[in-house]
């Protein structure tokens, strides 16, 4: 998830970069642009999915990481963490992919922009 964030952080600076460059766009519009893209119906239901994921995938790895901290574990506590370990990368892994959208979303409602105001992709 590191690799993903800093994939698209690198991507939609370097958008941003080229509209700001190109005078289409100040700082504060760069701003606006970040608090408001949320706000449509689609924005919302992205947001909404990348939220309720997160949310389910906390649970587990919070539970695994009290787990591991642990010492002297007993069988039952190792028999959890194997129960455990299934869901938490299911969870993971639907986290991903919300993340994904989101970041994608953001990426395409950015690029709309650029395109409205004839800037160029990075």
């Amino acid at each position: 998830m590191r690799e993903q964030q800093a994939r698209y952080h690198k991507t939609l600076d370097g958008m941003l970069a080229d509209m700001q460059q190109g005078g289409v766009w100040s700082d504060a519009d760069a701003g606006r642009f970040f608090q408001t893209v949320w706000t449509d119906a689609e924005g919302k239901a992205v947001d909404t999915q990348r939220q309720k994921a997160g949310e389910r995938y906390k649970v587990p790895a919070m539970a695994a990481q009290a787990w591991n901290g642990q010492r002297g574990q007993s069988p039952e506590m190792l028999r959890g963490m194997c129960l455990l370990g299934p869901r938490l990368l299911e969870d993971g892994a639907a986290l991903y992919e919300a993340l994904e959208r989101s970041w994608s979303y953001m990426q395409t409602k950015l690029e709309r922009v650029a395109k409205a105001n004839k800037v160029s992709k990075p």
